[in-house]
């Protein structure tokens, strides 16, 4: 895997289909960047990143991790693709507290 190093963008690279050394070639300009390889004809896949420098994202970072709360733990926002019935999913738990209990 190449990396840009210097760059302010992430730019992983993977050769594909063959052994060969790939190298990013240059940083991104003007939208644009290098990779060169040891060999003609390289196909190579790689994806570039960013992290969004404008005022809004500043002010509202995304958290990595957080804690459900308490409520909520045990939960599953996808109860099928853990094994778990769809009584454990997390919109059952939060529609089942949104209706009122049933009057007499």
């Amino acid at each position: 895997m190449v990396r840009g190093a210097q760059s302010r963008f992430p730019l992983p690279a993977d050769v594909v289909g063959q052994f060969a050394q790939a190298i990013v070639g240059s940083e991104i300009k003007d939208n644009r960047f290098v990779i060169r390889t040891d060999k003609p004809q390289v196909k190579v896949s790689w994806q570039v990143t960013g992290i969004r420098q404008d005022a809004y994202a500043a002010d509202h970072r995304i958290k990595v991790e957080e804690d459900k709360p308490a409520e909520l733990r045990g939960t599953y926002i996808y109860p099928d693709g853990q094994g778990q019935p769809q009584a454990a999913s997390l919109a059952a738990r939060t529609r089942a507290s949104a209706v009122p209990p049933a009057a007499d």
